[in-house]
């Protein structure tokens, strides 16, 4: 199966400090996936360049900041100082999008790109627009097989799960606190599913 990891557990996404944990560990995760809890200078010479590319939203482009603070960019800088040959090939995400513009805007992006490494976040704006469930399954699931034509690895592939944004102080904005974090626990358990 494919690899997941569920940040949805970090209280608060507001917080630079939150972000960077949720970060380190994404990047502890990367590198247990890619195979090497340590690689030399002279071992990383020897190992296949890791061509990256992140498919998301807002989240993955880091909307509110610099690109190189997105955290693609951390993933890949921190990876790059344990010694891995890892590059960021091209971050295709937008602030809005939901997984049809992921399909229709971002899987030719990965697809040209002759990525190795993928990782998979989105979700959150399919919620708050309300998709239906049984669609978003059917547009996750769509993804994931497209993902998976292009990253045979399935041990290359990292679905990180939607953040519960209820918790954000401006969690509000989007409804009932208690109702957004339902409805996307109920979306981060249908990309389980898949």
């Amino acid at each position: 199966s494919v690899f997941s990891i569920d940040v949805a557990t970090i209280e608060n996404f507001s917080n630079p400090a939150a972000m960077k944990i949720k970060i380190l560990i994404i990047a502890f995760m990367g590198v247990v996936m890619l195979g090497s809890r340590h690689i030399s200078s002279s071992t990383a010479q020897n190992v296949e360049e890791i061509r990256y590319v992140p498919i998301g939203d807002s989240y993955t482009i880091g909307t509110g900041g610099p690109p190189q603070q997105s955290w693609p960019a951390l993933l890949v800088s921190h990876l790059q100082a344990q010694g891995l040959s890892i590059q960021l090939i091209a971050n295709p995400a937008q602030a809005g999008w939901t997984t049809d513009q992921a399909i229709q805007w971002e899987l030719p992006v990965l697809r040209e790109a002759k990525a190795n490494f993928v990782t998979l976040m989105i979700g959150a704006n399919d919620w708050g627009k309300g998709m239906d469930p049984a669609r978003f399954r059917q547009n996750f699931s769509y993804l994931l097989t497209a993902i998976q034509a292009e990253i045979p690895d399935k041990q290359k592939v990292l679905v990180v799960n939607i953040p519960d944004y209820s918790c954000v102080p401006s969690g509000n904005l989007f409804g009932d606190r208690q109702s957004v974090s339902e409805g996307i626990a109920g979306f981060n358990l249908i990309m389980a599913q898949e």
